[in-house]
């Protein structure tokens, strides 16, 4: 039996770990400004362990799910 939160906290975790791969994101605004380069290029730096963290995500939600 499916509850809200059993729903609803798999898209906020989604969203947690994809939330570096925005540019207007605040932290990776501070970040690049810290370290003076250009968001993109943080982002670029960042987008596999994201991706491999949401594919990872994505699989065991479904293999918890079952």
């Amino acid at each position: 039996m499916e509850t809200t939160s059993s729903t609803v906290l798999p898209m906020h975790q989604a969203s947690t770990i994809a939330r570096p791969l925005s540019p207007v994101a605040g932290v990776v605004v501070a970040i690049a400004g810290m370290l003076q380069m250009n968001p993109f290029e943080l982002i670029k730096r960042a987008s596999v362990p994201c991706i491999v963290g949401l594919i990872v995500h994505h699989v065991s939600v479904f293999w918890l799910a079952i």
